[in-house]
């Protein structure tokens, strides 16, 4: 093989490769791809141990308040899995904050106070 048989051929080769990394969509008259949307964050669910801790109440505390409407109803996500949105009980505690009745005042403790809610 001559020298200039050798650069045709890597020449070409180069172009092929060139031409096939390239795609039809990708040349340099085109504008760049949009960035992805931002996904909604995922709804974060907690246990009755957890709504309970959150409120420095026992377990069956969390189900009585949830039983007469002052802690928003829990999800059942399948049998044995029952948990409380959390966006739901920051929307019930800003509620309780407004309200000054009874048992919603020990919601409004811990939204008023300057700790907020324990974690």
């Amino acid at each position: 093989m001559t020298e200039h048989t050798r650069a045709t051929s890597l020449g070409e080769k180069s172009a092929e490769s060139e031409a096939d990394t390239s795609g039809p969509n990708l040349g340099k008259d085109t504008a760049p791809a949009p960035a992805p949307a931002p996904e909604a964050s995922p709804e974060c669910y907690l246990r009755d141990k957890d709504v309970a801790r959150r409120y420095g109440v026992c377990r069956q505390t969390v189900w009585r308040w949830a039983e007469r409407g002052i802690l928003p109803q829990p999800v059942r996500l399948s049998r044995g899995a029952t948990r409380w949105r959390l966006s739901e009980l920051k929307a019930a505690e800003q509620s309780a904050s407004r309200c000054s009745s009874g048992e919603h005042n020990r919601i409004a403790a811990w939204t008023s106070d300057s700790r907020g809610p324990r974690s």
